[in-house]
């Protein structure tokens, strides 16, 4: 992968979890990766760390301009363990989108999804 990609992928992870942050989440965090996994456990490490949604939730970040939504989502699934996969991508010049599986959306139209968020999200802005 050329330097400029994997700094644009970084520049990309950077934002979505400041977008996170100014959306309600203070404590999202970029995620602490080396070859796609955590520097000091080795695990599979998300892109972005949020807490109160990461917990359930594996996030995926790809800024690119000819993506392979398949590929990216299969990598999420991989990833994901038993969360829900979600990517998150974005082309030049254009809004970012979320991509969730169409099995996992009836879950947010009833509410049984996010789990808890409202309580864990006011939880960690009091902390």
């Amino acid at each position: 992968m050329p330097i400029n990609s994997r700094q644009k992928g970084a520049r990309f992870e950077r934002w979505v979890s400041q977008w996170f942050r100014f959306e309600g989440w203070g404590k999202a965090i970029r995620g602490c990766q080396f070859s796609g996994r955590n520097v000091s456990t080795g695990e599979d490490a998300p892109d972005v760390i949020v807490p109160g949604v990461t917990e359930w939730m594996h996030i995926e970040c790809k800024a690119v301009e000819r993506l392979n939504l398949q590929d990216a989502m299969d990598q999420a699934k991989r990833d994901a363990g038993e969360k829900i996969p979600c990517v998150i991508h974005k082309r030049n010049n254009c809004e970012p989108m979320a991509t969730i599986l169409l099995k996992d959306l009836p879950k947010f139209l009833r509410g049984d999804l996010p789990p808890n968020t409202k309580n864990e999200k006011e939880k960690e802005n009091n902390e």
